[in-house]
């Protein structure tokens, strides 16, 4: 009886996620996709590699985008669901950060607004009638 309480114990002390997904993870440039065939645990999951190359190895770790941190994956046998490892914030520093359109609306700013009157044809062909004056 004191061996099931201890071990009812145990696993309520692991926080259990769902299976991962492909797309459950930011873009990163150390992190790659395990597949089912790779994990031997029923499903796939995300790797991180120090070296930020897809390389099966004991350096290789299995991870878990949960809740905007990054963390290890674990497994204990017997249990349907992966369960949360250590936090690995070191794994953050290699984050793709997405683009975004912050340059555009300064380099628009930055331009002189044109005459809607004046078409911009007529601006290149006054420049080139200019220039063709000064050559006579």
């Amino acid at each position: 009886m004191l061996a099931s309480s201890s071990q009812a114990t145990s696993s309520s002390e692991f926080t259990f996620v769902s299976l991962p997904t492909i797309t459950d993870a930011p873009p990163n440039t150390h992190i790659f996709w395990l597949e089912l065939s790779e994990t031997h645990q029923g499903y796939g999951c995300h790797a991180f590699h120090p070296t930020g190359r897809r390389i099966l190895d004991k350096q290789a770790v299995p991870v878990i985008f949960h809740q905007g941190m990054w963390y290890t994956l674990r497994h204990k046998a017997g249990n349907s669901f992966p369960h949360l490892g250590a936090e690995r914030p070191d794994i953050s520093l290699y984050d793709v950060q997405p683009q975004t359109r912050v340059g555009s609306p300064i380099s628009e700013v930055s331009e002189p607004p044109k005459s809607p009157s004046e078409p911009p044809e007529s601006d290149s062909e006054s420049a080139q009638d200019l220039e063709d004056d000064s050559l006579l």
